[in-house]
């Protein structure tokens, strides 16, 4: 129930991304509005 309240927050607030070093099953879901990134994926994309 956490991860689909975490899912529909990010999609709500409009976010680009959810950085996350324990939600990587979202990866597999190629529907969401946003991308799913380690913290360090993040920075190196900053």
């Amino acid at each position: 129930m956490a991860d689909a309240f975490i899912a529909a927050y990010t999609e709500w607030v409009g976010a680009d991304a959810l950085i996350t070093e324990n939600r990587h099953f979202f990866k597999h879901n190629p529907d969401l509005p946003f991308k799913v990134l380690t913290a360090d994926k993040c920075l190196k994309r900053i």
